[in-house]
């Protein structure tokens, strides 16, 4: 863009957009930890040091990055551009998020650290208003919305995916 001054001069400036090939954007996945039922009573939930697992396309290269590691990162819109974070894998399933990611439970059980707890319930908001509802017993929980309408989510043991309509809590 070109710009006269009052004085008549011409400024030029320079705008700089940084692009990047498409193989060297990676697909950032937050794990958020949620029990695995083991027994009757108790439940393992895997720890993990880093909870960023970034996945370039045609999942060929991964990085372990922590989620507060991304404020250092220069961030547009939902892109985040981060210099010195990490050194990109090969083999996906050689860390406890990659074999997570790829459902390898066998390889998780060797690489991620697990802590017990007993069996209690426990909520993990999924996305929007989905959540995932781990349950040791049957109950019924009211749901209430803002327009005074009630009804009831009838939630069984174990692991479940409820939807809970907007405005209703």
């Amino acid at each position: 863009a070109i710009r006269v001054e009052p004085s008549g001069k011409p400024i030029t400036i320079i705008l700089h957009v940084p692009i990047s090939p498409k193989d060297s954007v990676l697909r950032l996945f937050r794990f958020k930890p949620f029990p695995l039922p083991l027994s009757e009573k108790l439940t393992l939930t895997p720890k993990v040091d880093t909870d960023v697992l970034a996945i370039s396309r045609g999942d060929r290269y991964t990085a372990s990055i922590r989620y507060a590691d991304l404020m250092d990162c220069h961030n547009i819109n939902r892109f985040f551009m981060c210099e010195r974070h990490g050194v990109l894998q090969r083999q996906i399933g050689s860390t406890c998020l990659g074999a997570l990611y790829s459902q390898d439970f066998m390889a998780a059980s060797r690489l991620c650290n697990m802590q017990m707890q007993p069996y209690q319930e426990a909520v993990l908001q999924l996305q929007n208003r989905n959540f995932l509802i781990y349950s040791p017993v049957a109950f019924t929980a009211p749901i209430k919305c803002q327009n005074g309408s009630e009804s009831d989510l009838h939630l069984k043991p174990g692991i479940t995916l409820h939807q809970v309509p907007a405005s209703c809590q």
